[in-house]
């Protein structure tokens, strides 16, 4: 991300050394190359070039902020990929768990114990995302699966899989 960020402050720096050889080139062509005007011209060139640096610096406070903003969303964005990653290999544990369990060995009602500890311990972690507290209050409110994946922006895949991680006990 710092390379972004790098980039959009050396394109900021060409554009604005751009925009001051641009107004040099104007200004030459206004006084028909006979040289300076006068002190009134040369003071409003100034003034012309020092706005076009306040404007500048603006827009680059504007851009590093914008930069900061969504390098967090992104981070945000990671770290909820990394945790529905670890939820799709539990599952995948899971399922193989089950896949070697014979049918003598299952009876009605009975709980299904999983072969790793960890799986126990990984609602809680999931349950601690924003997005699902998000959804699980969503759903409390009465919104379907399809209002809660709209209002969120995110897919109802997504919306169903956090709803189904807090079933888990």
């Amino acid at each position: 991300m710092e390379t972004i960020y790098q980039v959009s402050l050396i394109a900021s720096m060409v554009v604005g050394i751009g925009l001051v050889v641009y107004s040099i080139f104007i200004y030459s062509r206004a006084d028909g190359g006979k040289g300076t005007s006068g002190y009134f011209e040369t003071a409003n060139t100034l003034k012309f070039m020092e706005s076009s640096i306040d404007e500048i610096d603006k827009t680059m406070d504007e851009l590093h902020e914008t930069s900061k903003h969504i390098f967090e969303e992104m981070e945000n964005k990671y770290k909820e990929l990394l945790l529905l990653y670890s939820l799709i290999e539990e599952k995948k544990k899971e399922l193989a768990d089950l896949h070697s369990i014979k049918p003598t060995d299952y009876k009605p009602g009975e709980t299904l114990k999983t072969a790793s500890p960890e799986a126990d311990e990984l609602p809680a972690i999931a349950l601690s995302s924003p997005n699902i507290r998000k959804v699980r209050q969503l759903q409390q409110e009465g919104l379907s699966l399809e209002d809660t994946a709209k209002r969120l922006g995110i897919g109802k895949g997504e919306v169903k899989l956090m709803l189904d991680l807090g079933k888990i006990k």
